[in-house]
């Protein structure tokens, strides 16, 4: 019995180290250890811009912004939004222009560049004006940004090779117009998890930059300038949420009406059967003896409990 059970474990373990050792094989070489940061413009970094394979991209995976300039005098400066991987960019790291100019944006700071296994391919650029005062991003598609200021424009890059382009207007003196006429709030939909809101339109004398949706004085979420509904989601059952719709220029905003709105019962967490009291095992039987005259006695038995 022992040596069969030697046996056993013994041939076990050679296919776990055929398993183990074809595996090995298998796996890409630069599973084994982490590569560490290359420098921006390493041909390492452009061949692989990509989580899904290695290929060289145009331009050695760079994409271009071209930055034009309106109205009064002013500056603008760049950045990566949401990275810190300002290194991928040319002519320097967060470069400031005050005149036409273009900046170049590398998208290949990812797992083998920047240790980050999802790349943020195609990179989004914000622009943030550094003097003057920036009334209107006029002509220029700037993405929705829930955490950024209302004077920036966050525009998403193009893919590598590609140029897109952003205006910056300004003024002699900062915005004080705000957009009108104010939305108005409607919410419609609710359930447990999620509601539906919608709102009138606004309009600016400049530039319209969007739609903030609030809980009270909580942001939940920002949209563009052409969008009057969304949907909300990952809300918490049972409660009571106050709905406002805010519209923004680069400078001033201009609030809804506050809509209160309770979403519906929690799944699944409630019970309103009765208890099941009818028991579903018999009890065990007990026996007892009682005499049955003098020399002899009578044996029966009886339900306990």
């Amino acid at each position: 019995m022992k040596r069969s059970r030697k046996k056993t474990a013994g041939r076990f373990g050679g296919v776990l180290v055929l398993a183990l050792t074809a595996l090995a094989l298998l796996a890409p070489a630069e599973a084994s250890a982490q590569i560490p940061p290359q420098p921006t413009g390493n041909e390492y970094c452009s061949d692989r811009s990509a989580p899904t394979g290695r290929f060289t991209v145009p331009n050695g995976g760079f994409s271009y912004l071209d930055i034009g300039f309106a109205g009064s005098p002013g500056s603008v400066g760049a950045a990566l939004w949401g990275v810190a991987a300002d290194g991928c960019m040319r002519p320097t790291s967060a470069p400031t222009c005050s005149s036409p100019c273009q900046i170049q944006v590398q998208a290949v700071c990812e797992f083998h560049c920047q240790h980050d296994h999802t790349p943020p391919y195609p990179w989004t650029v914000r622009l943030f004006p550094t003097s003057g005062f920036v009334v209107s991003w006029a002509g220029t598609n700037c993405v929705p940004a829930k955490d950024a200021p209302q004077s920036d424009c966050i525009v998403q890059m193009p893919a590598p090779g590609g140029t897109t382009t952003a205006t910056a207007w300004f003024a002699s003196a900062p915005d004080t117009v705000p957009p009108a006429p104010a939305p108005t709030v409607a919410v419609s939909g609710v359930g447990s998890y999620t509601m539906n809101v919608s709102w009138s339109a606004s309009n600016d004398n400049n530039w319209l930059g969007g739609y903030d949706i609030y809980n009270g004085a909580t942001r939940l979420l920002r949209v563009g300038p052409f969008t009057t509904s969304t949907r909300l989601e990952a809300l918490s059952c049972q409660t009571t949420y106050n709905i406002r719709v805010e519209a923004f220029d680069t400078a001033n905003r201009t609030p809804s009406n506050t809509v209160p709105a309770t979403t519906g019962a929690c799944i699944g967490n409630s019970d309103t059967r009765a208890p099941n009291t009818v028991f579903h095992v018999k009890p065990p039987l007990g026996t007892v003896k009682r005499p049955v005259g003098a020399d002899r006695s009578e044996q029966y038995s009886f339900p306990v409990g």
